[in-house]
């Protein structure tokens, strides 16, 4: 009887220590996942912080294309009517410094 109460105990010993060892892993498994999921919602919130400035810049950028090509072709218009200007004789600037309309 000693000998089966030993192996008794020694066997509730093995499974109280593979049931503390296993309590154990699930603990750190949930903790884990909790900070597994803390960084996704970090991650997801850089992630829109980063799209909403670059959406900004990108609106921003917009705008300066558009007011560049308006300074364009603003600036193309007054050179070709320069260069239309250039073009009349000398006896049209006479006539219109003499005669301004």
């Amino acid at each position: 009887v000693g000998a089966l109460f030993s192996r008794l105990l020694a066997h509730l010993c093995r499974t109280t220590r593979q049931q503390e060892a296993f309590s154990a892993l699930q603990h750190k498994a949930r903790r884990d996942l909790g900070v597994e999921q803390l960084r996704r919602v970090a991650a997801e919130e850089a992630r829109e912080t980063i799209d909403a400035q670059l959406e900004a810049h990108r609106s921003a950028s917009q705008q300066e294309i558009e007011g560049l090509r308006a300074q364009t072709v603003g600036l193309e218009e007054e050179g070709n009517r320069l260069e239309l200007e250039a073009m009349r004789p000398e006896w049209k600037w006479r006539q219109e410094l003499e005669d301004p309309r």
